[in-house]
């Protein structure tokens, strides 16, 4: 019979063209991603699959029908018969398995039969799975994005990092970076800015910070340096918060910032054009702004150098955090274009328009060091930016004209938002965002959570927690330089919901502020480049697909909670 059919295929194939190989006419895998059974199905074209031959099975310990349960894609004729083609999935929820099947291993087996558009039909084909049910439901984010780079092709994994870059540039992540590329613009500005100027400036600054971003992460990724660490230094922060201090006096009018005429006079006597003035300058501004107003410990980031940490291959994981670096440069790249369009004519409104980029540096400058000085401070220094920014806004200044006295309302209200960060202050304040609502509560609410973590100094130290816990544990690693870590704790974990789950917990602490040889020695045990990064342990086994990387609002962190409770 076997013969019969061979010999039917060749004749078939002398008469319709090239038969298919089975294994390329027909990609079937099934997988246990999250909290599913996924069954991947892609046909090659001119393939296609009975539905009434496609069959889902679980052979043991059980003998149970899964097709029921399953939510078919849409199916076609095909000679009177339903058929399904191109590429789908199909879940199975596994709760739904837990209702009939105690915790253990079991197998799946999915059986199929199809034919080709041509005429040629295929034998009966199957594949059996053996599963877990109690193992790990859920891929962690970054072990996810680490994955494409070994499942997928070199330009697939470009296509994707730069996707990810472009949902990044939607994230607060990108966001100090306008004002800065912006004002750089402005200081270029003296002569008429141009489309193709502001584009070239921009595209400078984006291509100097995909650089940073992608040498960092190779050296992150191939010697195991906490790079972003080093560089949340408290001296490097109050270091390049008076550089951007600096920058704003420079756009009051104090001082110019450029080249050495001697530097100028070469670069015209070889371009005959001043195209190299202050370009220099704009690949340093890019270069450093990426490292350190920018650190990003994302999902796309972190798998990138989980991907490099591996496999070595510094080379591709260099090029994907580029090209992910590029992406989040596209909003940067469309102000730049528009720069030309946008900007005034220089003149007195160009004094004014350089005006309000000095404070907004002023502003970069304050931000930055919410990562190294006291909340209370911190608060102090944005009173006094707000009540000057007023001032330079003409809140006392007569008005004439409807426009004038409509700026000087914008300017009142600033001087009053200064002067309640003003009172915040005295009576003891360290939120900016609300400086009087709610402030002893949270307060209190704050203190009870840090007393709630029993931190941790040393390896040791958290090997004997972790033998001794009676209760799952969570592991948060953290740094006062950390300001998704301050999201985490003033958002996520002062959440009601969240702090009753967190009940259920017993919660561990790691402050790698001081980035210690001991915090090094913690972070890569866990293969963390950095905080925010949360460690669940269950039974004094780590639970690695459950790892945190990044910030999590209260919804997402409660699943990820539960989850480890269901565990």
């Amino acid at each position: 019979m076997s013969r019969f059919f061979m010999v039917l295929v060749l004749v078939l194939n002398t008469c319709y063209g090239v038969v298919l190989n089975p294994q390329k006419a027909f990609k079937l895998d099934i997988l246990k991603v999250h909290k599913n059974l996924v069954v991947h199905v892609k046909l090659a074209d001119d393939i296609y699959l009975y539905k009434d031959k496609f069959k889902i099975d679980i052979n043991s310990p059980i003998s149970l029908s899964l097709v029921d349960k399953i939510k078919f894609p849409r199916t076609h004729l095909e000679h009177g018969r339903e058929i399904f083609d191109g590429e789908f999935e199909l879940k199975i929820p596994l709760e739904e398995l837990k209702k009939r099947l105690k915790k253990g291993k079991f197998k799946v087996k999915i059986a199929w039969q199809g034919c080709s558009k041509q005429g040629i039909c295929y034998q009966p084909m199957s594949l059996e799975k053996e599963f877990d049910l109690g193992s790990g439901k859920q891929i962690s984010n970054q072990d996810s994005v680490a994955s494409l780079f070994t499942s997928k092709g070199i330009f697939w994994v470009l296509v994707s990092f730069f996707g990810f870059g472009l949902l990044l540039s939607l994230t607060p992540c990108i966001l100090p970076m306008i004002p800065i590329l912006s004002s750089i613009i402005v200081s270029n500005s003296k002569d008429k800015m141009t489309t193709k100027k502001g584009f070239m400036l921009s595209l400078i600054y984006v291509l100097s910070m995909s650089v940073a971003y992608a040498i960092a992460g190779v050296l992150a990724g191939v010697f195991g340096a906490n790079i972003q660490s080093l560089l949340q230094n408290p001296y490097v922060i109050f270091t390049f918060s008076g550089i951007f201090v600096l920058l704003a006096l420079s756009m009051f009018g104090f001082y110019d910032l450029e080249l050495p005429k001697s530097l100028q006079n070469k670069i015209n006597e070889k371009s005959n054009i001043q195209k190299g003035r202050g370009m220099l300058g704009v690949a340093i501004m890019g270069f450093l702004s990426a490292l350190i107003v920018g650190p990003c410990v994302a999902a796309p980031l972190a798998g990138a150098l989980i991907y490099i940490g591996q496999s070595g291959d510094a080379l591709l994981g260099g090029f994907a955090l580029f090209v992910m670096s590029f992406g989040m440069g596209v909003p940067l790249l469309l102000i730049g274009l528009s720069a030309g369009k946008l900007l005034p004519r220089p003149g007195i409104w160009m004094d004014r328009v350089k005006m309000i980029f000095g404070f907004v540096l002023l502003g970069i400058a304050i931000w930055m060091l919410e990562r190294v000085i006291d909340g209370q401070i911190l608060v102090l220094l944005w009173a006094i930016w707000f009540i000057f920014a007023s001032i330079y806004m003409g809140v006392f200044d007569a008005c004439k004209s409807g426009l004038e006295r409509f700026f000087r309302a914008l300017a009142f209200l600033v001087l009053l938002y200064g002067v309640l960060l003003f009172v915040g202050f005295f009576i003891g304040n360290a939120s900016v965002f609300s400086p009087l609502k709610g402030l002893h509560l949270n307060k209190i609410e704050e203190l009870k959570l840090r007393d709630n973590f029993l931190q941790i100094k040393s390896i040791d130290g958290l090997k004997k927690q972790i033998k001794d816990a009676k209760k799952p544990i969570l592991l948060d690693f953290r740094a006062k330089w950390c300001a998704s870590c301050k999201e985490l704790e003033e958002i996520t974990f002062l959440d009601k919901k969240v702090q009753e789950k967190m009940g259920a917990f017993t919660l561990l602490q790691v402050d790698v502020s001081k980035n210690s040889d001991e915090d090094k020695k913690m972070l890569k045990m866990f293969k963390l480049f950095g905080p925010p990064g949360i460690v669940f342990f269950k039974n004094g086994v780590e639970l690695k697909n459950f790892q945190v990387v990044g910030y999590k609002n209260p919804a997402e962190f409660l699943g990820i909670l539960q989850g480890v409770l269901d565990e």
